[in-house]
C-alpha cells in the first residue's frame, strides 16, 4: 500500500511467513446494552405467538406448520436468539434485516410448553418487540404489487423469480420443490434454479396472489435484469489496426462470465461452456472483449504490439441476444461449482439494473456472499456504470439506488472484489475517477459514521474510463488514446469504456499471483494485491488503484511479508457466554533497522450463515509488538474496525528494529454459543516494510538479512510447522514475485 507516490520496481520474492497457535487469549464479548423498546412480558408473549400461530397457520400438502416474522429490538443480533428460541422449538429460517427474523413454530410444541410452563422465561421474551403472521403480500415485491393492482383486466403475464425460505431442512426443501413444480406446471416457461434455490416463470397477478399464500415462500417479484456495465461515449470505434499476437501456453487461467465468446478470442479459450443456450457464441458482443482483457491486459489497453497472451479463458454464457435473462448469482455459482477445482478467478462484468426489485438484489448478494466465502475463490465483479452527470443534471428524480450507492449488484457483497473505473489520465500520484463510477456506500447499509469504512466500495480502482465529473468545466475531450481497446466477437480492435474493462484487469492482477503463490486462503491474494496498489483518500475515504497492473508480482520499493490462518473462536462455557476463549495465530520475523515504516493490509470472512448483510459480527484483532514488548501505533488507517478489509500505516521513530510479533484472534458479536462451534474465520495477512529513502538502493541486501532470520530462531519457532518459510522455488525459476 503507498500514499501518493510513485512506485519503483525490483525483482525480488515476497516472504511468507507460517503462523502458529499461540496460548488461547481470554476476552471479554462485547456485551448488549440498552433498550429501543420494552421488552414484552410472558403474556403480552402468548396471545402475541398464539394469534401469529392462528393466522398463519396453513395446512398445505400435509405439513401443518406456522411461518411468520419475528421482530427484534434493534440492539439485539438477529442470529444471536436461535439459542433463545430454542426451548419454544422455534426455527429461524431466513435473516431478513438486523430486527426482522422469520421463523417456524410446531403449533403442537408451543401449546405443550405452554400447559408445562405457567412462566416463559425472561431471556426468550427480552429480545422480542413483535410478532406477526406472514401475509401473502407482504411476500410480494412493491414495484409487482404495483403493477398488479394497475392489471385491471387481469389478463397481463409477468415474468416473476419465486423465492423459498433459506434456512429449509432437506426433507423440507425437497417436498416444497415438488410443490411447486406441480404448482407452476401450467405457468409460462417454468424452471428451478438448483444453486439459488428459487423458481422463474411468467405467470397471472390472480397466479401470483395464490402462489403467495404458500407458507414456505420468501418472497416474489419481477425477475432481475443483468446488463453488461460497458459505456459508450461514442459509437463504437472501428480501428484499420492489424492485431499481431505471440502465444504462450505457461499461463494461468481466468473464468470469464459473460455472454460467451466469438471470433479471435476462441483460441484462447480451453472450455466455451454454453450453460442453458443453444450456442457458446457471443451474439451480445461484450464477452469478447472482456476476455480479451484477460488474455492480452495491458498490452492490448495500451495497443502495445504484439500483444502477448498473459492468461487463458474458461468462458461460461450468461446473456444471449434472444435476451433470456438469468440470475446473475445462479450463473455464477454455477461457473463456481463447475471450474473451481480448474481456477480460482471468476470474472462477471454485468450486474442488475436499478430497477431490479430491493429484497432480490440483497438476496443475491446474501447468498453470493456465502458461497463465495464457503468455496474459498477469488469473484471480481465491475462495480456497475452510473453517469454521474446525469445523475447530478437530474438529481431531483434520480432514483434513490444510484444517486446515493457507487456499486451495482452483486457487487456490494464483501466477499467480492467491485472494481471502479479511472480515467487513462491517471497517475499515482493523482488518479482521476471515471465519470461512471462513484464512490461511497448504500443508504441501506448506513447507520453510522464506521459504516462508511465497513462498507466502502469499490475495493479497487484501475483503467476504465476516459473522463472524470467536472461540474463547473468542460469534461475531458473524447478521444480514443482515453478509451480502452478491445477485441469484439468479430475479432476486430474496437474502443470501449465502463467498469465491464476493469474487472477483468484486476483478475488479471490476481491470476498473476495465484500463478506466483501458493497460498491457501483467497484473503491473502486480495490483501497482497490492496498492498501493492497505491492508496489515497477522497472525501476522508480511502480509495485503493492498480494502474501498474503489469507489476503487482514485484516488490515495488519495499519488502512484502505475507501469512494466512484460520481462527475457530469458541465460547468457554455456556455459563459464561459472555467470555470468549480466542484461538490466536502468531508469526515472528526481523525489522531491519533500514526500515523508516510498514503498511499493513489484513482481509478476513467468515462462514456465519445468518449474517446479515448490514452488520459485521466478527472483526480481526491484530496485536503488533515490536522487540522491546510495546505496541505502535498507526498514523492512518481502519486497523481497529469491523471491516472484511483493514488496513494502517505505521511509522517509526525509535526503538524498532530487532524481533517482532504480530498476533491475531477474532472477536465476535451476535452469535449464539451453538453457532460458535462452527464458526471459521479465514484470514490473510501483508506486510510491507517501507525502506528509508537512502537504503532503497539495497533492497536486496536487506531483504536477504531478513530471509536469514530463519539462522537465529528460537527453538520453538524452529519445528518445521511453525518456521519462516521462504519459497525459494520462485525466486529463479520464475525470476520475479
Amino acid at each position: 500500500m503507498v500514499k501518493k507516490k510513485e512506485m519503483e520496481r525490483e525483482i525480488l520474492p515476497h516472504i511468507t511467513l507460517k503462523t502458529y497457535d499461540d496460548t488461547k487469549l481470554k476476552k471479554t464479548g462485547m456485551a448488549i446494552g440498552g433498550y429501543s423498546h420494552r421488552p414484552i412480558g410472558a403474556s403480552d408473549f402468548r396471545n402475541m405467538l398464539s394469534k401469529a400461530v392462528s393466522v398463519g397457520n396453513v395446512k398445505s400438502d400435509g405439513f401443518d406448520n406456522s411461518y411468520f416474522l419475528m421482530e427484534l429490538g434493534a440492539e439485539y443480533y438477529s442470529s444471536g436468539v436461535s439459542s433463545m428460541l430454542k426451548d419454544l422449538d422455534i426455527k429461524i429460517k431466513t435473516v431478513l434485516t438486523e430486527t426482522q427474523i422469520i421463523v417456524k413454530a410446531i403449533p403442537k410444541k408451543i401449546e405443550e410448553y405452554f400447559r408445562k410452563k405457567q412462566t416463559i422465561p425472561k431471556k426468550i421474551t427480552e429480545p422480542i418487540k413483535s410478532i406477526y403472521a406472514l401475509e401473502g403480500e407482504d411476500k410480494i415485491g412493491d414495484n409487482l404489487l404495483r403493477l398488479i393492482k394497475e392489471d385491471i383486466d387481469k389478463r397481463k403475464t409477468f415474468g416473476i423469480s419465486i423465492q423459498l425460505l433459506d434456512n429449509l431442512d432437506q426433507d423440507e426443501e425437497e417436498n416444497f420443490k415438488e410443490i411447486m413444480k406441480q404448482e407452476l406446471s401450467r405457468e409460462i416457461n417454468p424452471a428451478y434454479l438448483e444453486n439459488s434455490k428459487q423458481f422463474i416463470c411468467g405467470t397471472s397477478a390472480k397466479r401470483i396472489i395464490e402462489i403467495s399464500k404458500k407458507p414456505f415462500i420468501k418472497r416474489i417479484a419481477e425477475q432481475g435484469k443483468a446488463k453488461p456495465q460497458e459505456y459508450f461515449e461514442n459509437e463504437l470505434i472501428l480501428t484499420k489496426d492489424s492485431i499481431e499476437y505471440e502465444k504462450n501456453e505457461d499461463v494461468p487461467i481466468i473464468c470469464v462470465i459473460d455472454s460467451g465468446i466469438s471470433g479471435l478470442m476462441e483460441e484462447f479459450c480451453v472450455n466455451r461452456d454454453q450453460y442453458i443456450f443453444k450456442t457458446p457464441d457471443d451474439t451480445v458482443n461484450h464477452g469478447s472483449s472482456v476476455s480479451s482483457i484477460c488474455v492480452f491486459g495491458e498490452d492490448l489497453v495500451f495497443k502495445r504490439f504484439p500483444l502477448k497472451q498473459k492468461s487463458k479463458i474458461i468462458s461460461l454464457k450468461l446473456d444471449d441476444i434472444e435476451k433470456r435473462n438469468i440470475p446473475i448469482e445462479e450463473a455464477l455459482m454455477t461457473a463456481i461449482r463447475k471450474y473451481k477445482h480448474i481456477t480460482k478467478i471468476f470474472c462477471l462484468s454485468y450486474a442488475y439494473e436499478d430497477t431490479t426489485d430491493l429484497g432480490l438484489r440483497l438476496d443475491a448478494v446474501k447468498k453470493l456472499d456465502y458461497f463465495i466465502q464457503e468455496n474459498n475463490v477469488s469473484v471480481i465483479v465491475a462495480s456497475g456504470n452510473i453517469d454521474l452527470f446525469d445523475a447530478y443534471n437530474d438529481r431531483e428524480n434520480y432514483p434513490k439506488y444510484l444517486s446515493k450507492y457507487p456499486v451495482l449488484s452483486p457487487a456490494e457483497a464483501k466477499n467480492i472484489i467491485a472494481v471502479g473505473s479511472l480515467c487513462k489520465k491517471s497517475t499515482n500520484s493523482k488518479i482521476i475517477v471515471s465519470k461512471n463510477t462513484r464512490l461511497g456506500i448504500h443508504p441501506v447499509f448506513l447507520r453510522d459514521d464506521l459504516d462508511k469504512y465497513r462498507f466502502f466500495k469499490p475495493d479497487l480502482l484501475t483503467y476504465g474510463g476516459n473522463s472524470e465529473l467536472k461540474l463547473n468545466q468542460d469534461r475531458i475531450a473524447v478521444s480514443t488514446d482515453l478509451e480502452i481497446a478491445t477485441i469484439n466477437n468479430q475479432g476486430d480492435l474496437v474502443h470501449n469504456l465502463g467498469t465491464s474493462y476493469s474487472a477483468p484487469l484486476i483478475a488479471l492482477c490476481l491470476s498473476r499471483l495465484y500463478k506466483m503463490y501458493n497460498y491457501v486462503n483467497s484473503e491473502t491474494y486480495k490483501a497482497i494485491l490492496l498492498n501493492q496498489a497505491c492508496y489515497d483518500e477522497i472525501n476522508g475515504l480511502p480509495v485503493f488503484n492498480v494502474l501498474d497492473t503489469e507489476n503487482v508480482i514485484n516488490c515495488n520499493d519495499g519488502i512484502y511479508l505475507n501469512f494466512e490462518g484460520e481462527v475457530n473462536p469458541k465460547y468457554r462455557s455456556e455459563e459464561q457466554a459472555r467470555t470468549n476463549i480466542f484461538e490466536c495465530k502468531t508469526v515472528k520475523f526481523n525489522m531491519p533497522e533500514e526500515a523508516e515504516s510498514i503498511d499493513i493490509i489484513t482481509v478476513h470472512s467468515n462462514n456465519h450463515k445468518f449474517q446479515d448483510l448490514r452488520r459485521f459480527n466478527t472483526r480481526l484483532v491484530v496485536e503488533i509488538v515490536k522487540g522491546n514488548g510495546k505496541t505502535i501505533a498507526k498514523k492512518y488507517g481502519t486497523m481497529s474496525r469491523n471491516c472484511a478489509n483493514t488496513y494502517g500505516h505505521y511509522t517509526f521513530s525509535r526503538d524498532f528494529a530487532g524481533e517482532w510479533s504480530i498476533k491475531v484472534h477474532v472477536e465476535t458479536r451476535g452469535i449464539s454459543s451453538d453457532e460458535l462451534d462452527s464458526l471459521k474465520v479465514r484470514f490473510g495477512i501483508s506486510i510491507r516494510i517501507n525502506l528509508k529513502e537512502e537504503h532503497k538502493n539495497d533492497l536486496k541486501k536487506i531483504y536477504y538479512k531478513i530471509k536469514g532470520v530463519e539462522e537465529e530462531l528460537s527453538q520453538e519457532l524452529s519445528e518445521d510447522a511453525v518456521k519462516v518459510i521462504i519459497e525459494s522455488s520462485q525466486e529463479g525459476e520464475k525470476g520475479i514475485v
